[in-house]
């Protein structure tokens, strides 16, 4: 599948990927114009200071979640941000 196909079609829908979970009807609709079984959906989640990447396969047939897996991710160290130790560390 183009990827430009994909963005565009998105684009010119006005769809997010938050939207492909709130309404199974889009996900279905999207799915018969791409011609696709499925969808891979991004969402980056923010909660109590904390962030966290989740991944669902959607059907494009029923669109329904199929499977789902989620990340925590984690703050980059101050001391990994600098590219050479003579450099000042980056302010906070």
């Amino acid at each position: 599948m183009d990827p430009q196909k994909v963005e565009d079609l998105l684009a010119a829908e006005r769809v997010r990927a938050l939207d492909l979970y709130n309404d199974p009807a889009l996900a279905r609709r999207l799915g018969r114009a791409l011609g696709v079984s499925g969808f891979i959906a991004p969402v980056l989640l923010e909660a109590d200071g904390s962030r966290a990447l989740d991944a669902s396969w959607l059907s494009g047939v029923t669109g329904a979640p199929l499977l789902s897996r989620r990340a925590v991710l984690r703050p980059v160290p101050v001391e990994a941000e600098r590219r050479f130790p003579w450099e000042p560390p980056p302010a906070e």
